[in-house]
């Protein structure tokens, strides 16, 4: 294996970083009191029930996946060794350690949209601070961010997980990939795998729908003050397009 190839191994750790960054749990939940604001006092959605869910098994499957990813590559690369075999027999049961596992310029996409992502959620986290919750709520002393990535688009955190849910998707489906190459599809743990981040990534697009709920409750709270922000960034997730 080439020194081009061995580079798969730290790219990968990078989009594991940026998945488990950017998918972190807000350590501050908001009250009944806060939740009731934005929902009317009305029951949260099933939409907004399933992220408790999904986003930790979306996290489990992506970490999983990836540092397969990364372990085999490794293997690859120190084939004559006892440990090495082991893992290739046990990842790879079809081909073992000719198992074709190589770099592309689709793999390296993937990866850089996975990474890309991570920043943009990370930089929300950050700018949002203990305003980022999982579920709609209006806070105590609610303010209006309209400052980082705020300033470009109204709602980048969604943006910046479907990039993720999309970058890691696009790694693991290209010609050299371990998913790929090992026909893990085939096996029995592949496919509830797949089903599960099919079903996943449909609920990452699902919940964008959430911004208009989100823009309305926004624009209720802070007026005019919402629509001044909304005339200067008129965008949700992508500059100039949606």
């Amino acid at each position: 294996m080439s020194l081009l190839e061995l580079s798969r191994i730290p790219l990968l750790f990078l989009a594991i970083a940026s998945y488990l960054l950017a998918t972190n749990r807000p350590q501050s939940a908001p009250s009944q009191e806060e939740q009731a604001r934005s929902t009317g006092g009305k029951r949260r959605s099933l939409v907004d029930r399933a992220m408790f869910v999904l986003l930790p098994t979306g996290r489990t499957l992506a970490t999983y996946t990836l540092l397969s990813e990364a372990v085999v590559s490794y293997a690859r690369a120190t084939p004559s060794t006892q440990w090495s075999n082991r893992i290739l027999t046990f990842l790879c049961p079809e081909q073992g350690s000719a198992t074709p596992i190589y770099i592309t310029p689709v793999f390296v996409a993937g990866i850089a949209l996975t990474i890309i992502g991570g920043a943009i959620r990370v930089a929300c986290l950050r700018e949002l601070g203990d305003l980022f919750t999982y579920e709609l709520s209006i806070r105590d002393k609610h303010r209006l961010i309209t400052t980082g990535p705020y300033a470009i688009v109204r709602h980048p955190s969604y943006t910046g997980i479907a990039l993720i849910q999309v970058g890691v998707t696009i790694c693991e489906l290209t010609a050299g990939s371990w998913w790929t190459e090992a026909k893990v599809i085939s096996t029995v743990v592949g496919k509830v795998t797949a089903v599960i981040w099919t079903g996943g990534s449909m609920y990452v697009f699902l919940t964008m729908l959430r911004a208009k709920k989100e823009d309305a409750m926004l624009r209720e709270v802070f007026g005019a003050e919402w629509e001044e922000y909304a005339r200067r960034v008129p965008r949700r997730y992508i500059p100039g397009l949606v």
